[in-house]
């Protein structure tokens, strides 16, 4: 089941990547799409290794993405905090971590990984 959510999260952040690269096309957009389909790949085939790659490029791409995005592109990384911050609320835990059956970021106080990309992505409004 947790798999199946990473899996639906990563492909749906994958489409609406694409989308963005199609009307503004950019390298950051591409690498993240490289990210996604490596998280795909390793959801599919239960990879640690390649899961725990998307993972780390999750994290780097969002807080990459609230420093450079302009908008309303930046929206994807808001968007993308937070449904990481809800689907640690609904699943106890980090999708990724859960998925790969460890603990590395089930705790809660870890959210502000996501929290901080969420309020850096708001730099441009000021």
């Amino acid at each position: 089941m947790k798999s199946q959510v990473l899996f639906i999260c990563v492909t749906c952040a994958l489409l609406a990547t694409a989308a963005l690269d199609f009307n503004r096309p950019s390298d950051f957009y591409r690498i993240c799409m490289v990210i996604q389909m490596i998280t795909i790949i390793g959801i599919s085939i239960q990879s640690f290794v390649l899961i725990q790659i998307g993972h780390i490029g999750f994290v780097g791409a969002l807080y990459m993405g609230a420093l450079t995005l302009p908008s309303p592109d930046v929206w994807l990384v808001r968007t993308l905090c937070a449904v990481a911050i809800v689907t640690r609320r609904m699943f106890d835990g980090c999708l990724f971590d859960l998925v790969t059956e460890c603990t590395y970021t089930s705790r809660s106080w870890l959210d502000i990984i996501f929290v901080v990309p969420f309020l850096l992505s708001f730099q441009n409004i000021i």
